[in-house]
């Protein structure tokens, strides 16, 4: 019910280390957890290796039970939203063990001594050097997770040995996607993307790969209501280099779990919340409905991973402008705005014409709007813009500042373009350039497309 999953949400998020939501966690970000970590008497920690740039890589080991769960986060160093989740699992599990904290033990959140059921393995960031730079590749410019095979990374290989020593029978896999998928046919983006790996190109199912469908399927149903059904699946085509899948050639069951974009909600903390909920969610279901992972006949899909909503790419943006006309050459596009990055700080024009596949997080009907190019406005003098005269400024045609950047003072909080690379000043949109522009109707122009927002200038 929705009231037991929100209580769900409610109850872990008490529970969240602090001041360590920032939008990329680097390693100086969880020294002091780290460090509070190293001399808790109920874990277990070490070093298990160097990066590149011989920066130490952490291991934190939890319980002594029979099931061995190995999980690592940040192997891709600008995907930091596990990282923080990992270590707001294990303070939830440490926190259980105190007398006062009886809530944790309700059946809908975490059962009573785990410690013997379990044991836990967690490197909370694989790559520290690619954090260091919010760069998805190590130092030396490999992508870790595409290093199963040819073990040319530091990282990698100390991934691989970690495996091999704890030999688990799951394996968490533990990413942040992109912002901009869309979450299958609905018009919203995907929060939490799972995957059941594949372990060769034919993508057959064996025990192991459907023990990871049904724990997907069952953590799924703990999610659905909280995060508005903005779960989905991962492609899983079989990619022979990625850790994930060779780990599940291992015969481990390998869940991959890809934290991604909630509206509103930048810092990705309600993803990071939802990684916590399906990691606590994960002992219990393995705990409480172990036979649901007994069986070793012949399988299939469960219903609800098979079920789950497609994890599409590139089909959300931040704002769809939808049927908007160019009048010097008789047609009307959709216009899909966004970042060309997660961490941009510029909205560029993204994709042109007919994106009736695409989702927006605003949308904006412009069948009675033409387009505009606005102008560029020289600043070679101080200029303050506060709401009224950045206005003014936008109602007389201008979009952008060329000139001394350094002499803006803009006191509105308004986006502003400064000086763009590219420019277009003639009657159409280009993709890739910076999205500013009007929308005009009836001869007056009515919205101001700027850096993403649409701003109304009446």
């Amino acid at each position: 019910m929705k009231s037991n999953t929100a209580s769900l949400f409610q109850v872990l998020n008490e529970y969240r280390v602090k001041n360590i939501d920032h939008l990329q966690l680097k390693l100086e970000h969880i020294h002091n957890e780290i460090e509070r970590l190293r001399d808790h008497a109920e874990v277990k920690h070490r070093v298990i290796g160097t990066s590149f740039l011989k920066q130490d890589l952490h291991c934190f080991t939890l319980g002594h039970g029979p099931i061995v769960i190995t999980m690592w986060s940040q192997m891709h160093g600008d995907e930091s939203s596990a990282s923080a989740a990992v270590l707001d699992f294990i303070n939830v599990l440490l926190s259980s063990k105190q007398a006062s904290e009886t809530k944790l033990h309700s059946s809908s959140v975490l059962f009573q001594n785990w410690e013997d059921k379990f044991t836990i393995h967690i490197a909370p960031m694989l790559n520290p050097d690619g954090a260091k730079f919010s760069k998805r590749y190590n130092a030396q410019g490999l992508d870790i997770n595409r290093d199963a095979l040819a073990l040319q990374t530091p990282e990698g290989n100390v991934l691989n040995a970690l495996i091999e020593e704890t030999k688990p029978q799951y394996a968490f896999n533990l990413h942040d996607q992109d912002p901009y998928y869309r979450c299958g046919a609905q018009a919203k983006p995907v929060t939490i993307a799972f995957l059941a790996p594949a372990y060769n190109p034919q993508k057959e199912l064996n025990h192991a790969r459907q023990n990871a469908m049904t724990l997907i399927a069952e953590i799924s149903k703990s999610l659905q209501e909280e995060l508005n059904g903005q779960i989905a699946k991962y492609d899983d085509t079989f990619s022979e280099r990625s850790f994930g899948d060779q780990i599940a050639a291992k015969g481990i069951s390998t869940i991959l779990i890809e934290s991604g974009y909630f509206v509103a909600d930048e810092t990705r903390q309600v993803a990071r919340s939802a990684n916590l909920v399906a990691l606590v969610r994960s002992l219990s279901i393995l705990a409480e409905q172990s036979a649901l992972f007994d069986d070793k006949g012949e399988y299939s899909e469960p219903r609800v991973y098979a079920d789950l909503p497609l994890n599409i790419e590139n089909k959300w943006c931040d704002l769809l402008i939808k049927n908007l006309h160019f009048k010097e050459q008789h047609y009307s596009a959709d216009v899909a705005i966004r970042k060309p990055a997660r961490y941009s700080n510029e909205w560029i024009i993204y994709d042109l014409g007919d994106l009736r596949d695409f989702a927006g997080e605003i949308e904006f009907d412009a069948e009675q709007y033409v387009y505009e190019a606005g102008q560029s406005f020289l600043v070679d003098d101080k200029l303050v813009l506060d709401e009224e005269s950045y206005l003014t400024i936008l109602r007389d045609g201008y979009t952008h500042f060329v000139g001394e950047a350094s002499l803006i003072n803009n006191v509105c909080g308004l986006p502003i373009v400064n000086n763009p690379k590219i420019w277009h000043d003639d009657f159409k949109l280009s993709r890739g350039t910076v999205a500013a522009g009007f929308l005009v109707r009836n001869g007056i122009r009515e919205f101001a497309i700027i850096n993403g927002r649409l701003l109304k200038l009446s």
